[in-house]
């Protein structure tokens, strides 16, 4: 068994998994965002390169914790928290009825009358606080495509209608053929100095959601 509540944001840890030590950049209940220190350069994969894209190496908080040894801790400095933001939400907007459609939305109304009829929160709520990110839609046979940088109306953030309307019409282009229920947004790494988000289904890419949920 493991505790959660000895993952540290900027703990440093030697797993079982890896020769190499790895440092918390994030986590929550579902995943860990770890970084991986090379010592043969005395360099970390993403730390140490904060100003290229970066898709954080990622497992499940008891695999990460499984037979553990914890070295030090070495805190997020000013500008790692800037680019790796731990405070944002992992993953955003997941709905099981909405489907990704072949039909551009021309404006957020028009899509929001849509996203009425799936239950989606068409309210105005802020959900990912931050006003610049970098969205990926997936390729016709699932592999990623080039990723898109996105604003937001509120110069506070995101809500989830104006985040899936963007998703929709970025993920437009891609589709070949009818999709299965099931969207989502889900957190990546960085790229263009902002966070980077990839577009899923309901279920992450990695399947560390549990099916049946």
């Amino acid at each position: 068994m493991y505790k959660e509540t000895k993952l540290i944001i900027g703990g440093i840890y030697q797993t079982y998994f890896s020769d190499k030590p790895s440092r918390v950049i994030a986590f929550d209940d579902i995943e860990v965002f770890y970084d991986a220190y090379w010592p043969t350069l005395d360099k970390w994969t993403f730390s140490s390169n904060l100003k290229s894209k970066g898709y954080y190496y990622r497992t499940l908080p008891r695999i990460f914790l499984k037979d553990v040894t914890f070295l030090r801790e070495q805190p997020l400095t000013n500008d790692e928290f800037k680019t790796f933001r731990p405070d944002l939400p992992f993953r955003l907007c997941r709905n099981k009825q909405m489907v990704w459609a072949d039909k551009p939305f021309p404006n957020l109304k028009e899509f929001s009358v849509f996203a009425a009829k799936a239950g989606c929160d068409i309210s105005n709520k802020i959900v990912l606080p931050i006003n610049k990110i970098t969205l990926r839609p997936f390729g016709p046979k699932g592999g990623a495509v080039k990723s898109s940088l996105v604003s937001s109306i509120n110069d506070k953030g995101f809500s989830c209608v104006e985040l899936l309307w963007l998703a929709y019409n970025l993920q437009v282009p891609y589709l070949r053929e009818e999709q299965k229920p099931g969207v989502g947004i889900f957190r990546s790494g960085h790229e263009k100095n902002v966070p980077a988000y990839y577009i899923g289904s309901y279920y992450d890419a990695a399947d560390f959601i549990p099916k049946e949920e």
